[in-house]
């Protein structure tokens, strides 16, 4: 069944189903933790990302004259001019680009793409290496354009757009997708920028041209009316003989009722008569019903007096149950409370054990914070301690513990900085003579010592002046001269 063209709720309800079908899709093909994947994709979302990355790879590798960079005007522009609808499904889609951090706002209310957002655009490039960029976004809008414009029903559609993203799709890691990111943040790849422009471009004309044949077909559109009138035409006749054969059932009718009346009326001669045998009956009935009255009456005064002596012997039961079971609770009270003994005694001794074993947790736990203490500060963030790990393959490194810090040496790290090029740390080496020593980390830098002293220690040891030999003192004689 063909969609009608234009219709808002039906390119909603179009382009909903199909989003679907592409979170479907994509998410079967990303081979990360479901935790990574913080964007809803949908047309809109992967559009925003698509085109603020391409703007941003164009920025960099044209730094002599780049590009402005969107506002949200001239970005909400671009998303339409490509074909995408104004609407709060646009609006809602900026939005969760901005709030998941794949997009900033700079002071001056420029876009500016992130790192997540090159990593979400690898990830989309590998996983549909055939339909790059914007030809991903190219696909999906002739997609919804051919089910909006009658082209194609909307189950042939879907069947047909999952079918193509199954077989043109292949899974991706986040390695492969790393890779990609980082080849678009150097620009390794011009000429995607290049087919994206070219490819911005068509989307712009298909978008124009659709507007246009719109506009001509509804000019097109004319209303009109059609009155058809149907005329009757009416003669005067005689009167019929059925007048006469009338006035005769009237007189049938009338002779009818009089029957009926006079069989009413013997009918209400018998009815009263039969009244007045039910008055007398029911007179006889309240004589019956008076004795009957008093007789009950008797026999409620004794049924009374009976329940009477049954509550008093229920009472006198209920009483003799009572001190039962207040005899047999106080035996159960007296076997519950030697077991609380014995619990409380069990208690004491699991409570003594496990001080004990706290007092142990504590010593470890206090050893362990000041081991922590101990522990060198980061060099990079400042604000983590450096720790010693082990890979999978048994070889020690050091890292942050700080998940955001990037700090990873495959040495031990000591917290002096270089005397020559100020790096904030050193790291340990082993000298020459098979001694450790320290050396600074930075290729450029040739920064070493052969002893894990403080770089201002060693200087001073090296450069302390060497004692002279003392001199002899020479004696010397004064000759006097006579005069």
């Amino acid at each position: 069944m063909d969609m009608p063209e234009g219709s808002n709720s039906t390119r909603e309800s179009v382009r909903k189903q199909l989003d679907e079908i592409l979170a479907k899709e994509i998410t079967a093909f990303i081979d990360v933790d479901s935790n990574m994947a913080l964007l809803s994709f949908n047309l809109a979302t992967i559009s925003c990302i698509v085109i603020s990355v391409d703007r941003e790879r164009e920025i960099r590798e044209y730094p002599d004259s780049p590009p402005e960079r969107f506002n949200h005007n001239t970005f909400t522009s671009e998303l339409v001019d490509i074909g995408l609808d104004q609407d709060d499904y646009l609006d809602n889609a900026i939005s969760t680009v901005l709030g998941s951090g794949y997009m900033t706002t700079l002071p001056n209310g420029d876009f500016k793409a992130e790192m997540p957002a090159f990593m979400m655009a690898g990830f989309l490039d590998s996983m549909f290496p055939g339909m790059q960029g914007l030809n991903l976004v190219a696909f999906i809008l002739q997609m919804n354009e051919e089910v909006n414009s009658g082209r194609k029903s909307l189950e042939l559609a879907k069947q047909s757009f999952g079918a193509t993203l199954k077989s043109r799709g292949v899974s991706v890691g986040k390695d492969r997708a790393q890779k990609r990111a980082v080849e678009m943040v150097q620009g390794v790849h011009e000429s995607v920028t290049v087919q994206s422009k070219q490819i911005s471009a068509r989307l712009k004309r298909e978008k124009l041209n659709t507007l246009s044949r719109l506009m001509k077909s509804r000019k097109q559109r004319t209303e009109g009316f059609q009155e058809k009138v149907k005329i009757k035409n009416l003669f005067d006749k005689a009167p019929p003989p059925e007048e006469i054969e009338a006035e005769k059932q009237k007189a049938r009718e009338d002779e009818t009722a009089a029957l009926k009346a006079a069989e009413l009326e013997k009918k209400l001669i018998e009815k009263e008569k039969k009244i007045k045998q039910a008055e007398v009956a029911a007179q006889q009935f309240a004589e019956q019903l008076k004795v009957i009255e008093e007789k009950e009456k008797a026999a409620e005064e004794a049924r009374a007096q009976a329940i009477a002596a049954k509550e008093k012997a229920d009472a006198l039961a209920a009483r003799e149950q009572e001190m039962a079971e207040k005899e047999a609770r106080l035996i159960a009270f007296e076997k519950e409370l030697k077991r609380k003994e014995e619990a409380s005694k069990k208690q004491a001794q699991v409570e003594k054990q496990a001080e004990q074993i706290k007092s142990q947790d504590d010593i470890e736990s206090r050893i362990a914070d000041f081991e922590q203490t101990l522990a060198m500060p980061c060099p990079l963030c400042r604000e983590g301690r450096v720790e010693e790990k082990t890979t999978d393959k048994g070889k020690v490194f050091y890292s942050c513990n700080q998940k955001d810090c990037r700090f990873v040496s495959w040495d031990k790290p000591y917290h002096f900085e270089c005397p020559l090029c100020k790096n904030p740390y050193l790291t340990e080496c082993i000298t020459s003579s098979d001694s450790p020593g320290l050396k600074c980390p930075r290729v450029s830098c040739a920064y070493s010592q052969d002893n894990l002293l403080p770089p201002v220690q060693h200087m001073a040891a090296n450069s302390a002046p060497v004692q002279a030999p003392r001199k002899k003192k020479k004696l010397v004689r004064r000759v006097k001269r006579r005069r």
